[in-house]
């Protein structure tokens, strides 16, 4: 998981260098180095996104749907280009031209938001691992079930923590007692713990 988190970072490190190399050729006369003679911007452009992609935890690849991805990056760019676009408004020789920023802001979309998107049709079907979800209750297991094939369909339920004789089928096994939680956690390799009852 870390691994991958990894991976996408730098994906998206790219996609703004990308970005701002792309604007330059269009925008900026052919004298002119992107990163050179707008070290300033390009340095503060890079890192508001960097900051904001991580605020929006846009790193959740593939164990979202594609259209909450979709308004994660949206906004992680908007936030993104605010920051950056106030950054350049307080310092007058460190800013792009104002119509370079502008294209800057949907072709940095553009890329993002792109390669998520040949993420989802492709890579992720031949690459990754399914999701091991542990379940802490079972009263509600089927509807969780029911979500996570359609959201996740790649999850895989372990089974649940509690009393025994919920419905195999829906919860899976049962793996032990509450008090059993962290251990099993640990023992299943569980990448993500759903609790669906409530304990007294």
């Amino acid at each position: 998981m870390n691994s991958n988190k990894n991976i996408f970072v730098l994906a998206d490190l790219i996609c703004f260098l990308a970005a701002l190399q792309i604007c330059a050729w269009l925008m900026l006369p052919p004298e002119l180095d992107i990163f050179d003679d707008y070290t300033g911007a390009s340095t503060f452009t890079v890192l508001s996104f960097l900051v904001s992609f991580y605020m929006m935890d846009c790193r959740r690849v593939g164990h979202e749907d594609f259209r909450d991805t979709s308004v994660r990056v949206f906004l992680a760019v908007l936030i993104g280009s605010v920051c950056a676009g106030f950054i350049f408004y307080s310092f007058d020789k460190w800013r792009f031209p104002r119509l370079m920023f502008v294209l800057q802001l949907f072709v940095t979309f553009g890329l993002t938001l792109g390669w998520r998107a040949l993420y989802y049709t492709f890579w992720r079907n031949f690459s990754a691992l399914p999701e091991r979800v542990l379940l802490l209750g079972s009263a509600g297991a089927g509807r969780v079930r029911r979500v996570l094939s359609e959201y996740m369909p790649e999850a895989m339920i372990l089974g649940y923590i509690g009393e025994p004789g919920a419905d195999p089928n829906e919860a899976g096994p049962c793996l032990g007692d509450v008090s059993l939680t962290l251990s099993e956690l640990a023992a299943k390799k569980a990448d993500r713990l759903i609790i669906i009852d409530t304990f007294y």
